[in-house]
């Protein structure tokens, strides 16, 4: 088996916010996550590759009002087993409903 890969590829947007019609140069996968996360008004992780691509908001809108949240990123295996356990006793409660 092999694979391919290419760097060009196709990146479709739609809604309210959105500029229509827009060619984007300069754009990588690794900016996708960011500007979904953006979009859901989520900061991104300190840590990540990547940009919000904030070209292609109309002017005005939500998005172009909010500064572009950062997070720190889990650094220690301590955090993240914490961060598990909290999901864990958030799961247990919701079950308990």
């Amino acid at each position: 088996m092999s694979v391919w890969h290419s760097r060009f590829g196709t990146f479709m947007v739609y809604g309210p916010d959105i500029k229509s019609g827009l060619k984007l140069n300069n754009v990588t996968i690794y900016d996708f996550v960011p500007t979904v996360l953006h979009l859901l008004g989520l900061p991104m992780l300190s840590d990540m590759d990547g940009r919000v691509i904030t070209e292609i908001f109309k002017p005005k809108s939500g998005p172009t009002q909010r500064k572009v949240g950062r997070q720190a990123a889990y650094s220690s295996k301590t955090a993240v087993r914490e961060k598990i356990e909290q999901l864990k006793t958030t799961r247990r409660l919701r079950r308990q409903r």
